[in-house]
């Protein structure tokens, strides 16, 4: 089983339906014939409505972070990873009702009014909504599910999920290792790129430039100034600066050029697929261990994390083994 969706609940089952519209409640689903059914969670139904919609949401959002197109058997893991989850949120849900979890009514009036001026004002958001094909009730139901099941993760997982000092020690003396600050350089440049890169003769009408500005830097010594007039890249508004990086971040034959010199020492010219660079180094910093006090927030995130992923794998599956789940899926 994943948690890659459950542990953030809090944020995102509110967000899944300000932006996806997850899922539908009973009344929807009572419209469904029985092939529409993909599961039936304690007489709750899980209906293929509900998974295209989460499935549409989802595929979308990772298109457009991804950039490129979702192969068929990454869409095969988003419906299985999708599909678990609309059983943990019924699941969790109908645990949140029988302990009759109540929520703040003035949060949940706030975001139904956000929600209402969005699709007032958005009109491609208006459309997406109507091409669910629910009703604004069914979608105001489900916006309150939504912070019902939020405050019900919050008050049995969230919570009681502390992590102590000694948890916090134990986890940092143990991880030294990852908590290392790589050496880096601070850098300022000149670039001069060919106007065809591919083009022998470009490439050296380039590189004699380069040569005559690496002249007068010789004499001038104002790396700062030359750079200003001169160079080609954004940088050069700034003197050159490329302010401070760490090995990976550039270009080999730069990174090499960099982390050889010595602090305002000034390299030979280094070409790169970008032109012809002049570097000088300003400033190093050398590996360095990271103290305790500067990762304690960030670890103790991450046990409290690992904590409540443990106690909600737990309970969930102590639900399924106790509840009736029966599964319709091709």
């Amino acid at each position: 089983m994943k948690f890659k969706y459950v542990l953030l609940l809090l944020v995102l089952v509110s967000a899944w339906m300000l932006s996806g519209l997850n899922g539908v409640v009973a009344e929807e689903a009572k419209l469904q014939t029985k092939k529409d059914v993909l599961a039936v969670v304690n007489g709750t139904e899980i209906t293929t409505r509900q998974l295209e919609v989460s499935l549409d949401s989802y595929t979308q959002e990772l298109s457009m972070k991804t950039g490129r197109k979702i192969t068929d058997s990454e869409l095969a893991a988003i419906k299985s990873d999708l599909m678990e989850e609309l059983i943990n949120q019924e699941l969790l849900y109908q645990a949140a009702q029988k302990q009759k979890t109540m929520i703040d009514e003035e949060k949940y009036q706030a975001r139904l009014s956000q929600f209402e001026k969005q699709v007032e004002n958005d009109p491609r958001f208006k459309a997406e909504i109507e091409k669910t094909g629910f009703s604004m009730e069914n979608i105001k139901q489900q916006i309150r599910q939504s912070f019902v099941i939020n405050q019900f993760v919050r008050g049995k997982f969230l919570d009681p999920a502390v992590v102590s000092e000694d948890e916090l020690n134990q986890f940092y003396e143990s991880h030294k290792k990852d908590f290392i600050r790589p050496e880096q350089v601070r850098a300022q440049h000149i670039l001069i790129k060919p106007t065809s890169p591919d083009n022998a003769e470009s490439r050296g009408v380039a590189l004699k430039k380069i040569n005559e500005i690496k002249t007068k830097l010789d004499e001038t010594k104002d790396f700062d100034a030359l750079a200003l007039e001169f160079s080609q890249c954004p940088s050069s508004k700034k003197g050159g600066d490329l302010g401070y990086f760490g090995r990976g971040e550039m270009t080999p034959p730069f990174e090499e050029a960099a982390f050889s010199l010595g602090v305002n020492e000034v390299s030979d010219i280094v070409e790169t697929q970008f032109g012809y660079h002049i570097l000088k180094v300003t400033g190093k910093t050398a590996e360095t261990a990271v103290s305790f006090e500067e990762v304690k927030a960030d670890i103790e995130t991450a046990l409290k994390r690992e904590k409540v992923e443990k106690a909600m794998a737990a309970f969930l599956d102590s639900e399924k083994k106790a509840g009736k789940i029966q599964l319709f899926l091709n």
